[in-house]
């Protein structure tokens, strides 16, 4: 939840902050597209991962893009307790020329089985 907050804030600047000729505001969006998480809902899964889509103007470049929802999801993680000790990785998917990029965010989760004698 905190890292689709994280984006969610981020979606919500670039509402306000950017604009390009043509394009009505709010056309540069984040879009959470799939989570994937254990095998089933009762399980606790060792890793979940999260694949979102980013549409931004033609203007802007897609490291920079990339590097701001970066930077965004590590100050959210790194203020989270669990999360500060198990920061999420990284990993661009398709990149496309016209404004369109697939990145996948992968958290790895640690646990510790309970067992009970």
């Amino acid at each position: 939840m905190v890292v689709i907050q994280a984006l969610e804030k981020l979606e919500r600047y670039w509402g306000i902050t950017k604009r390009y000729p043509g394009f009505a505001p709010g056309i540069d969006t984040i879009n959470p597209a799939y989570i994937e998480g254990g095998l089933h809902p009762a399980y606790i899964p060792s890793e979940a991962k999260l694949w979102i889509t980013v549409h931004f103007y033609p203007n802007e470049n897609v490291d920079d893009i990339t590097q701001e929802i970066e930077k965004q999801v590590i100050a959210a993680a790194k203020a989270d307790p669990w999360l500060r000790d198990n920061l999420p990785t990284f990993q661009m998917g398709w990149r496309f020329s016209f404004g369109l990029i697939k990145v996948r965010y992968s958290l790895r989760l640690s646990w510790i089985p309970i067992i009970r004698e």
